[in-house]
C-alpha cells in the first residue's frame, strides 16, 4: 500500500502527488524507508525541504540500523547535525562488534570516515 502511494507520487500531477506522500507516511508505521523515500520525493521533485524535513521528524528509531537510516535520511537533506545526532544515539546504545559496525557504516555515509573508523577499532577490540 504505501510503496503504490510513493509510486504514484512520483508520477503524478502536483497535487495529487503530495496527498500521495502525506497518505504513504500516514501508513508507514515503523519502516523508516518510506518516510526516506517521502522526504527524498518532497526534494527531489517539488524542491521542498520543509516538507522533506516535516516527514522525517516524524521518525522513531529504536535500533541501531533504524538510527543509520534515519541517519542517512537527515544527510540527504542536508542536515548534518540532525544526522551526526542520530549516529551519536546509535553508537550510545550500540552493544555489540555488528552494532559498532553498522554504525560505523552511517558514519562513513554521511560523511565522517574518521569517526566511522573509530567505531571500527572499537569493534575490533570487542
Amino acid at each position: 500500500m504505501a510503496m503504490d502511494l510513493l509510486q504514484r507520487a512520483q508520477h503524478a500531477v502536483d497535487e495529487v502527488a503530495r496527498e500521495a506522500l502525506e497518505s504513504a507516511t500516514r501508513a508507514a508505521n515503523d519502516r523508516i524507508w518510506i518516510h526516506r523515500n517521502a522526504a527524498r520525493i518532497y526534494r527531489e521533485r517539488f524542491d521542498d525541504l520543509v516538507a522533506a524535513r516535516r516527514v522525517l521528524e516524524q521518525l522513531e528509531p529504536l535500533t541501531g540500523i533504524e538510527w543509520r537510516l534515519a541517519a542517512a535520511a537527515w544527510a540527504e537533506v542536508g542536515d548534518r547535525e540532525r544526522a551526526t545526532a542520530c549516529l551519536e544515539r546509535a553508537a550510545g546504545n550500540a552493544r555489540t562488534a555488528h552494532d559498532l559496525c553498522t554504525i560505523a557504516l552511517g558514519y562513513r555515509d554521511c560523511g565522517f570516515p574518521d569517526e566511522g573508523r573509530l567505531l571500527v577499532d572499537g569493534a575490533e577490540g570487542i
